[in-house]
């Protein structure tokens, strides 16, 4: 039902503007890895909702999991910079 290719795409899409914006170092590392990790909540969502019972809404799971990626990924590089 629901398919991981629109994110996919999406994310490369985003991963593009991001390399072809010349934003600067620290804001274009903050969009590569707060992208990649928000993919990588995306891909946990899917396979949770693959393996959640039939009939449960996606968007709770899907919500919760990219927005998880997403701080994550904000946090990061937050880190990386006040160290």
């Amino acid at each position: 039902m629901t398919n991981p290719i629109p994110p996919a795409l999406s994310t490369l899409a985003l991963l593009g503007v991001s390399l072809a914006a010349d934003l600067g170092e620290r804001v274009d590392g903050v969009i590569r890895v707060a992208t990649l990790l928000a993919l990588l909540g995306n891909l946990i969502a899917y396979h949770r909702y693959q393996s959640a019972p039939k009939g449960t809404d996606p968007f709770p799971i899907i919500a919760r999991w990219t927005g998880a990626g997403l701080l994550l990924g904000l946090a990061i590089e937050l880190a990386s910079e006040l160290s």
